[in-house]
């Protein structure tokens, strides 16, 4: 008989969940579900929870890849744009929806990104306009010019007469106070945000079995247990059992993930 084909790794260790992995990622559909409720009627939408609490994968291997296959009318032709805004967001704005992009990104920069992307978008589409680790506008660009007109260019986004555009933000639940520095986005943000927090322990036990089991592995259940008995309710535990996994696959005996390589690891 044929070998079994190596199987591929379904976690993620530190890195987030994107579209590629959507199909591994589990644990997190009640959040995932609200995200896609609060997109109905909101042009603005901002995921908000602390550093390692997975809002980043929520954005990118749950909703972005449910409104691409339709989890609400009409949303699988509604083009996305994902940046992380980095020292300069003016100008990774620019890239993702102007040909060409903007050289030198200033505080008024014309013409405007967003209603380039818009030109073209049919009666009844959407951009999705998501930005993950918003947080980056504080503390990764250095131009106060550039990161208001950055705001300001959301705010005209949501904004939009026509509601064409919904702006996601997935933010660090400790930068909150920055963005209510900017009275406009801040409204924004307050009207309709969704806070990010552990996970369950039935969601934890999901986010271990269910990956494992596509990708053709076995997790002892002894080692769910002990997986979920040292994660559950700790704050930041999400990223801990996501590394934990992520070791647990290299050690793993032929298809199974065992409790006993979890204990010799300490």
């Amino acid at each position: 008989a044929a070998p079994l084909p190596e199987p591929i790794c379904p976690f993620r260790g530190l890195a987030p969940f994107d579209a590629a992995h959507a199909g591994f990622f589990f644990g997190r559909e009640r959040v995932v579900a609200e995200l896609a409720a609060r997109v109905v009627g909101s042009t603005l939408l901002a995921v908000v929870g602390p550093s390692g609490s997975g809002k980043s994968s929520a954005v990118r291997a749950g909703l972005l890849p449910g409104l691409a296959d339709g989890v609400l009318p009409g949303s699988e032709r509604w083009p996305q744009a994902l940046l992380r805004p980095g020292p300069h967001p003016l100008a990774e704005l620019a890239r993702l929806l102007m040909p060409g992009g903007i050289d030198r990104p200033t505080a008024d920069a014309s013409p405007d990104p967003v209603e380039v992307g818009l030109e073209g978008l049919g009666s009844d589409q959407r951009l999705v306009l998501a930005v993950d680790q918003f947080e980056e506008v504080f503390t990764a660009c250095a131009d106060e010019g550039e990161r208001s007109a950055f705001m300001a260019a959301l705010v005209r986004a949501a904004n939009d007469s026509d509601g064409r555009v919904v702006v996601v933000l997935a933010v660090r639940a400790d930068f909150y106070g920055r963005v209510a520095e900017h009275p406009d986005l801040s409204t924004l943000v307050s009207a309709n945000q969704v806070l990010v927090g552990p996970m369950r322990r039935e969601e934890l036990r999901r986010a271990i079995e269910l990956p494992a089991r596509r990708a053709g592995l076995r997790v002892e259940p002894r080692l769910v247990a002990a997986l979920i008995g040292d994660v559950a309710g700790r704050p930041g535990g999400l990223p801990l059992l996501s590394t934990a996994l992520f070791e647990l696959w290299h050690r793993r005996s032929g298809r199974t993930l065992g409790y006993d390589a979890y204990a010799e690891s300490g």
